[in-house]
């Protein structure tokens, strides 16, 4: 996955509560403990059918965000089970994570519109933590799609994502169904060869062929637009990259050829528990590439950080160690994908498993043990391996 950065909390952390008045239309409503105000209908909220329900509804999510089955029970079942816990509760329930802590405040609801009257709602929410007493930072701006069910009488929340795409081109390629904004952009050989480099996954892990949806998308900006979100900090930082989520590939790349993420979805199939971020990004960035450069631009990248900063490959192992080196390169895939070529140059698919098997605590005794280096040799060995390219 490619190594987005995050804010300083969780992304979806807790919003700022805004010391506005509220609007008249919201004087009348019952008292919400789960979200802020900063509404005007005036301005940012047309004066809607079903008004206080809305709000409501929106509110309840928040103040019961560490019910699952509450929230469950607010998402149509359609929506469940195409996208599950992950897509749709999650961002939900973690937005409590940080709720007593006074850097943390209520999700604030931004305003809302109506889609079909009476019917389908938009809720945009605001997601603000303090960093001082004189400066707060935006973290996310997420909408929230409902439409009120006739027979439950109440408004059920549905997947954005769903209704952003609605209009999307959409095709399937072998085992992988695409969706992109425009057909006259999309390329068909790109994604034959995403079809065929998916069938070679297979063979290599020997497990069966896996079917993905795969989201093609302009850039990073319109892939975070795409899940949900009008803003996170991760829209103006990286320029192409994407991310999976149980089968589901959203690519930011402006490509239908993203490799790198279908290599996760076979190594979450090898059963081992916490897989090392080294080894997992590693083998994705060996086989599949990162950000749209094969391996060995990545090392070449690292190789001029190496010399340019006189650096210890072997020190860069450790997670709490790595570094972004440009906005497309980080050490974490760089290095990682030389690991992954040189284990399985001396020990095969199985030398992948204890390498994915390696505590991150044992990374670089365990590394010396797996290529059969004693300590002392691996960083002349890494240094050696990088000047190659």
């Amino acid at each position: 996955m490619k190594n987005f950065r995050q804010g300083r909390s969780f992304i979806w952390g807790i919003a700022l509560l805004l010391t506005w008045s509220f609007p008249s239309t919201a004087q009348s409503i019952e008292q919400l403990g789960g979200i802020s105000w900063n509404l005007d209908h005036k301005h940012n909220s047309a004066n809607i059918e079903r008004q206080e329900e809305f709000y409501n509804a929106v509110d309840s999510l928040f103040r019961n965000r560490r019910d699952l089955e509450y929230l469950h029970n607010q998402f149509s079942d359609s929506a469940m089970a195409k996208w599950g816990d992950a897509a749709l509760i999650y961002k939900i329930y973690y937005s409590g994570m940080y709720y007593d802590n006074p850097e943390y405040y209520k999700p604030t609801l931004l305003g809302v519109m109506d889609i079909v009257t009476g019917k389908q709602y938009i809720a945009k929410m605001a997601f603000i933590s303090r960093d001082d007493t004189s400066h707060n930072s935006i973290q996310a701006v997420y909408n929230l799609l409902a439409n009120y069910d006739n027979i439950k009488k109440k408004f059920v929340f549905e997947s954005y994502t769903d209704w952003y795409t609605r209009d999307w081109y959409k095709t399937t390629i072998g085992n992988i169904s695409y969706l992109k904004q425009s057909e006259e952009t999309f390329n068909r050989n790109e994604a034959n060869a995403l079809n065929k480099f998916n069938d070679s996954l297979a063979h290599l892990f020997k497990l069966p062929v896996k079917k993905f949806t795969y989201y093609s998308c302009r850039d990073v900006h319109q892939m975070y637009n795409v899940k949900g979100a009008d803003y996170v900090r991760n829209m103006f930082y990286a320029r192409n990259g994407g991310v999976i989520e149980n089968g589901v590939v959203f690519s930011g790349s402006n490509t239908e050829y993203y490799p790198h993420e279908l290599v996760h979805e076979y190594i979450n199939d090898l059963g081992i528990a916490s897989p090392l971020r080294l080894a997992n990004e590693g083998i994705a960035s060996y086989l599949g590439g990162s950000a749209g450069l094969p391996y060995q631009q990545l090392l070449a990248v690292l190789k001029k950080y190496v010399l340019d900063n006189n650096v210890s490959p072997s020190g860069l192992l450790p997670e709490g160690s790595m570094k972004d080196i440009n906005a497309d390169v980080s050490t974490l895939y760089a290095i990682g994908s030389l690991l992954a070529k040189l284990v399985y140059e001396k020990k095969g698919f199985d030398g992948w498993k204890q390498f994915l098997a390696i505590p991150d605590a044992d990374i670089v005794s365990g590394i010396g043990t797996l290529l059969e280096l004693k300590q002392q040799e691996l960083d002349a060995y890494l240094k050696t391996q990088i000047m190659k390219y």
